[in-house]
C-alpha cells in the first residue's frame, strides 16, 4: 500500500527564505468554505525540521508560527509584481502612398472639391444617425439636458447622454462630456 502511494507523491524542493503560502483549514463562522482563501501568506521559511516540516514566519509582520509546519500544508508563493504586462501589438505604420494611388492616374483638382463638397454635405446630413460612426472630429458644443446611463467598457467609462435638440440619445465616453 506505502509503494502505491509514493510513486505519485513529490519530494517538497521548499529551502530556507523561500517565500510559500500556508493552508487556512479552519473556515470562520458564517463564511462559506468556497469563498474563503484556502492559502494564507506569504511566510517564508526559518527552519528546516524532520520528514519535510519548516518553521515559518509571516512576511508582514515578522510573527512566528508556534508550530512546524507540513509541506503538504505549504504552496510557493509567487508574487503578483514579478509578472509583466502584456504586450503591446506594435502599430502598423501608414504608407505615405496608397497602392491604388500608384496606378491612378492624377484627376482634375476641379473634380476632386467638387467631389469633396458633396461629401461634406452628405456627413453632415448623416451625422444625426447614431447608427454610423462619425470618423470627423466636431469640436462644436452641443448642449446635454440629462445623463440617462453609465457603463464602463475595456476601462473607458460612457455615459448615455439626451441632448437638448432632441436627437436620438447617444453613448459618449467621459472625456467627451
Amino acid at each position: 500500500m506505502k509503494e502505491r502511494y509514493d510513486k505519485n507523491t513529490k519530494i517538497p524542493e521548499f529551502r530556507l527564505r523561500d517565500k510559500v503560502l500556508l493552508r487556512e483549514h479552519v473556515v470562520p463562522v458564517g463564511r462559506s468554505p468556497k469563498l474563503v482563501d484556502k492559502f494564507n501568506g506569504p511566510y517564508y521559511i526559518t527552519d528546516c525540521g524532520p520528514n519535510f516540516t519548516y518553521k515559518l514566519r509571516r512576511c508582514s509582520d515578522q510573527k512566528e508560527v508556534k508550530a512546524m509546519v507540513n509541506a503538504s500544508n505549504l504552496r510557493q508563493y509567487v508574487d503578483p509584481t514579478d509578472f509583466r504586462d502584456p504586450p503591446q501589438a506594435p502599430e502598423r505604420p501608414v504608407p505615405d502612398n496608397p497602392p491604388d494611388a500608384q496606378n491612378n492616374p492624377p484627376a482634375d483638382n476641379d473634380q476632386d472639391d467638387q467631389i469633396a463638397d458633396d461629401e461634406s454635405t452628405d456627413s453632415d446630413t448623416n451625422s444625426d444617425n447614431g447608427d454610423e460612426p462619425n470618423n470627423v472630429i466636431d469640436d462644436t458644443f452641443h448642449e446635454v439636458e440629462k445623463l440617462l446611463n453609465n457603463r464602463k467598457t475595456r476601462g473607458i467609462q460612457y455615459f448615455l447622454v439626451k441632448w437638448k435638440d432632441g436627437s436620438k440619445p447617444t453613448w459618449e465616453p467621459k472625456q467627451n462630456i
